[in-house]
C-alpha cells in the first residue's frame, strides 16, 4: 500500500478518488444504520470513516509539497 503512494504516479489520484469516495459511502452507510435504530455502534465507523478521509488528505498534501506549495505558517519575524 505504501510502496504504491511513494512514487509520483497516477496511482495516487486512483487511491485519493477511491478514498474519497469509501469516505462518502461510509458517512451515508453510517447516516443509515444510525438512524435506523439498530445496535450498530457510531464511534468505530466515525473512527473509519476520519481513517480513510484523513489518509486521502495526506496525499493529497504530499503531492502538492512536491509540486513546490509551501506550507510555513509561521510568519516573518521582524528584527
Amino acid at each position: 500500500m505504501f510502496i504504491a503512494c511513494s512514487q509520483r504516479t497516477p496511482a495516487q489520484w486512483r487511491i485519493s478518488n477511491s478514498l474519497l469516495l469509501a469516505t462518502i459511502i461510509r458517512i451515508g452507510l453510517v447516516v443509515i444504520t444510525y438512524g435506523c435504530k439498530v445496535p450498530a455502534g457510531i464511534f468505530v465507523p466515525s473512527m473509519a470513516i476520519g481513517a480513510t478521509f484523513g489518509r486521502m488528505v495526506g496525499i493529497i498534501v504530499k503531492a502538492m509539497y512536491r509540486w513546490g506549495f509551501s506550507f510555513d505558517l509561521d510568519p516573518p519575524q521582524p528584527s
